[in-house]
């Protein structure tokens, strides 16, 4: 009898086939038994050949599948739709996982019990602005995790959630077209009863390239996501918002001035502030504009100008031939206690 499916693989991708090739070069090296596992990859609208490409891979456990330009929450649920993994695990298009990251996802969850889980994520480039950038995100994620018992800070470029967690809490907002998705999703999940944990100790290597135009930009699109799901996503679930601590950015800003070489102190120091500034812009924007989507996203929802969120029930109904919850508690899972 062949055994179910214990993984599907997630890798959403725009126009990075370069990346993308390398991302699954690292996929096909994993030490895990290739029938227990199936990979999904989500091209959103790319215009560099990467259609092409993913219809000329013809491993049984590969999925191509094209879409027009979305976003990558967008992209992250159709590939959701297709999964057949007990386990949903996801990547990006410019990271690469080590050949044990399935072994050691299954490991934990046998472990732990948990509905998902969030490993780290370290930079793979020299570049001192790349570098900057992941140092600042790590140190976001870790603070922001510490202690916490349903720990929200968990990117989606190294993230793990069982289907059927997805099949009660829903999927990512589509609304998010880039940053913020993962933490809203992963909230969600725990409010909806998901057991969340963090485990740094689970590493993939980052390829993201910046300049400072590039850097400017992103971390815009990140403000704006970042309105979403501080004003209007608890306004419509109805939970607190989370309310930024300053205490973490005061704690970055003390390594900054102190971490060596000490003649980088003020160049870090301008990332840090150009970052502050471009997260604000892209916040105002996102408020001033109510919500719509960057330049170029296709509008979803009832009007033109609003952009439509489905509760989690009829989220999960949506997929409900595709996900369906196994009756029952997890068979790894350890004796019920304190969550």
């Amino acid at each position: 009898m062949t055994a179910p499916l214990r993984f599907s693989i997630v890798v959403p991708t725009h126009d990075r086939l370069p990346a993308l090739r390398r991302a699954l070069a690292a996929i096909d090296r994993l030490v895990y038994d290739p029938e227990r596992f199936e990979v999904i990859v989500v091209d959103d609208g790319s215009g560099d050949g990467t259609a092409g490409y993913l219809a000329g891979r013809t491993d049984r456990r590969f999925q191509g599948v094209s879409q027009p330009r979305a976003g990558v929450a967008a992209a992250r649920n159709t590939a959701i739709r297709r999964a057949r993994g007990e386990i949903v695990a996801f990547t990006d298009d410019d990271c690469e996982v080590p050949p044990d990251w399935l072994t050691a996802f299954d490991a934990q969850f046998r472990a732990s019990g948990a509905d998902v889980i969030g490993g780290s994520v370290e930079n793979a480039l020299p570049d001192f602005i790349s570098q900057f950038y992941q140092d600042m995100a790590t140190h976001l994620y870790e603070k922001q995790n510490e202690g916490a018992a349903h720990p929200e800070f968990l990117s989606a470029n190294n993230l793990a959630i069982r289907r059927d967690a997805l099949a009660r809490g829903g999927l990512f907002d589509d609304r998010f077209f880039l940053g913020g998705e993962d933490r809203e999703l992963v909230k969600r999940l725990a409010l909806t009863g998901a057991r969340v944990v963090y485990r740094p100790e689970l590493k993939i290597s980052h390829y993201h390239a910046f300049n400072l135009a590039s850097y400017a930009r992103h971390l815009y699109r990140m403000g704006r996501g970042s309105y979403l799901l501080h004003r209007v996503v608890p306004r419509e679930r109805r939970y607190a918002a989370v309310r930024p601590d300053p205490r973490v950015h005061r704690a970055f800003l003390g390594r900054l001035l102190g971490a060596p070489p000490a003649w980088q102190a003020p160049a870090r120091v301008a990332l840090f502030a150009l970052a502050q500034a471009s997260v604000l812009t892209g916040f105002l924007a996102a408020a001033l504009a109510g919500t719509r989507q960057p330049a170029g996203a296709p509008r979803r929802g009832p009007s033109a100008g609003g952009i439509h969120l489905p509760t989690p029930a009829s989220t999960a109904e949506g997929v409900h031939d595709a996900i369906r919850p196994r009756e029952g508690a997890h068979p790894e899972a350890p004796a019920p206690g304190p969550r």
